[in-house]
């Protein structure tokens, strides 16, 4: 048996490879020409910028390098287009492996019908169950596999996943912009002329302190730069003093300084109220961070509560998928392996777009755990139905 093992999960591997290849390689090609002019405007500014820096110029606009070349402008674009696809991959494999097991599944039972080789193998006292298990156990690895770059790998390049194509052209810029009156659990109001999320930064900043129970202002502070102190739950304040609702500046008055401010309003809760999608490259540790810190408001919350069950009812509902398409092509009788296909296809990517689609929108309708869940408990019976139609 171990024979026939290695010989279906070398096919599997082989058809997963080359589905999850043509996928990565068909996104780019069409996600890249539609917004050529942008990766053309960002390699430009690329090539430019590397004259400078080679020329020894700090500011690369318009007179201060010359025209890059040809060959410049060529390895700039590659390297802008590697730069924003290639995190991207990490996230297709997480999002789209379901889909690409069974898709495996399905051409490498076809290739055996075709062959007339799973007739062989029944034959010789093999049941249709047996043949499946491999291709089952390695398909539930490559969907488990998603769980640790979604952990570990993802929220590292969450800087690169949550950009646009229009910050491609800012260059190493595209992760500054300025924060307006965001505020905490401390009755914070933050406000800053630059945010650098890479280095949980804050410059020109201004806090406004509010007593949160009768809602009247305390104090006012500034400051030149403030750092993210994970460990202390705070921002750590560089030059900074404070100004009261009494405090006199006049006839050289002095004023207090501030070190540091206590706050829920870290680097991670402000790119999540800055962009919908960024919940989708944070972690389990992260999204439970967040959701219990109460810093966000009702809508994001149940948004990131269904981002985070979403996670591990997405790897069973991927598995009850492959689960599905078995029956279509383990046949002992001959049958149109296109009709076989086409019925596969319409269930299981129906059955995996209402999944996509119940996470995107269950949650406005009903909680969040219920919402995640129910796509589980309606699969299940329907795998078990499909599964016991199979003549072993």
């Amino acid at each position: 048996m171990k024979t026939l093992d290695r010989y279906l999960i070398r096919h599997f591997m082989v058809n997963f490879a080359i589905l999850f290849c043509v996928l990565v390689t068909l996104f780019v090609l069409i996600d890249m020409i539609i917004d050529l002019d942008e990766f053309l405007q960002a390699s430009e500014n690329t090539a430019k910028r590397w004259q400078a820096e080679a020329n020894g110029v700090k500011s690369y606009g318009q007179g201060d390098v010359n025209d890059p070349k040809t060959s410049q402008l060529v390895r700039a674009f590659v390297y802008t287009v590697i730069g924003y696809y290639a995190p991207m991959v990490v996230t297709l494999y997480v999002y789209m492996c379901g889909l690409v097991v069974v898709g495996a599944t399905g051409f490498s039972l076809a290739a055996l019908v075709r062959a007339g080789e799973l007739t062989a193998i029944v034959t010789s006292g093999v049941s249709m169950f047996r043949v499946a298990a491999p291709m089952l156990v390695v398909g539930c690895i490559l969907n488990c596999i998603a769980m640790p770059l979604q952990e570990l790998v993802i929220p590292k390049l969450a800087h690169k996943l949550s950009r646009s194509k229009k910050d491609l052209k800012k260059g190493e810029e595209f992760h500054q912009f300025a924060v307006t009156y965001e505020g905490d659990n401390q009755g914070n109001l933050f406000s800053a002329a630059e945010y650098l999320p890479l280095r949980g930064e804050l410059w020109s900043v201004r806090i406004v302190q509010i007593d949160r129970t009768d809602h009247h202002f305390v104090r006012r502070i500034m400051a030149n730069q403030a750092i993210w102190e994970p460990e202390q739950g705070g921002w750590k304040l560089i030059d900074a003093y404070a100004l009261y609702p009494d405090t006199r500046l006049a006839g050289g008055a002095s004023v207090p300084t501030v070190d540091f401010v206590e706050s829920d309003l870290s680097p991670t809760v402000l790119m999540a109220r800055r962009a919908d999608r960024y919940p989708a490259v944070l972690s389990v540790g992260q999204l439970r961070q967040l959701i219990n810190s109460k810093s966000l408001d009702a809508r994001k919350a149940r948004r990131m509560s269904m981002v985070l069950h979403s996670r591990f009812s997405m790897l069973i509902v991927n598995v009850l998928i492959q689960v599905l398409v078995l029956p279509f092509f383990l046949l002992r009788e001959p049958a149109s392996l296109m009709t076989q296909a086409a019925k596969a296809a319409g269930v299981c990517i129906g059955a995996w777009g209402m999944f996509l689609f119940g996470s995107q929108t269950g949650a406005t309708l009903l909680p969040p755990v219920t919402a995640a869940w129910m796509p589980v408990f309606l699969y299940v019976p329907m795998s078990v139905f499909l599964i016991q139609t199979v003549k072993t």
